[in-house]
């Protein structure tokens, strides 16, 4: 176990961070596996910052940059409110305790491409399952066009208001090819890995912005999901969304958690 300032020098590495935290139930049928990544840095009330997916009772999955971007007093009092589609909601929300984080070893936030944007987070109790409360099964995507998928979270309408709604975001994209997704890019001399990225647009409305970071990318078709919220060029449709493949990390996730997922 380390102490939070020492696991900081190993964020590079394997953003490994041992914290201590609290838990508190909620009424979310349609999505019942995202969650509230929220913090409490100033002893303000708990705001949110990310958002996540749970995929077992004790593990949930999210964005790598929500987390190396994050200032140490923001993770040192970070929980993780699941169960609601509301952000105020407080009677029914269960809150869990955090105790350590974890991000891919090969995790590059670079400023023209983003690789292995994905952290866990181990709680330190079992989430209590319920109808409104589950978690997700993982599932695979090839470089199909237009396959119908959903990018859930809390977020931002806009570049321009950073205001974040208080119910969940529910947007409604496609995939676009990786050739397609590559040429649009390309014109801010972004950098899109076939293997390590889906790209998704939406229309407006449809979009993907701050708060949203961590969030599922759901299969329409399954109802799995792929992708992890990871990078935009800003918060309208004109450039495709980028999403971590889960495909590209279920190896890394399975090492961490010993849980033997497997992608369906």
């Amino acid at each position: 176990m380390f102490s939070l300032g020492k696991s900081f020098l190993l964020l590079s590495f394997s953003c490994l961070v041992t914290l201590v935290v609290t838990q508190e139930t909620a009424n979310n049928e349609y999505f019942p596996f995202v969650v509230s990544l929220k913090t409490n840095p100033y002893d303000e009330g708990y705001q949110h910052f990310c958002t996540g997916s749970i995929i077992n009772s004790r593990w949930i999955l999210t964005a790598a940059h929500c987390i190396l971007r994050a200032e140490e007093r923001w993770l040192q009092t970070m929980v993780v409110d699941v169960g609601t589609e509301y952000l105020s909601e407080s009677d029914n929300i269960q809150r869990y305790s955090v105790t350590r984080i974890f991000c891919h070893p090969d995790v590059a936030l670079l400023p023209l491409e983003k690789r292995y944007d994905v952290a866990l987070i181990e709680l330190e109790e079992p989430i209590a399952f319920s109808s409104s409360v589950s978690s997700v099964g993982l599932g695979t995507i090839r470089d199909e066009l237009e396959v119908p998928v959903v990018a859930v979270g809390w977020g931002s309408v806009s570049d321009f208001d950073k205001f974040i709604p208080d119910k969940v975001r529910v947007s409604e994209l496609t995939t676009d090819k990786y050739e397609d997704c590559q040429e649009k890019h390309a014109k801010e001399d972004n950098i899109v890995n076939k293997e390590l990225n889906i790209c998704a647009s939406g229309s407006e409305g449809n979009t993907v912005c701050q708060g949203m970071s961590g969030g599922p990318l759901v299969d329409r078709r399954t109802g799995l999901q792929v992708g992890v919220s990871s990078g935009m060029k800003d918060c309208t449709a004109e450039f495709p969304f980028l999403f971590a493949r889960i495909e590209s990390v279920i190896d890394w996730i399975n090492d961490v958690t010993g849980l033997g997922l497997v992608l369906n």
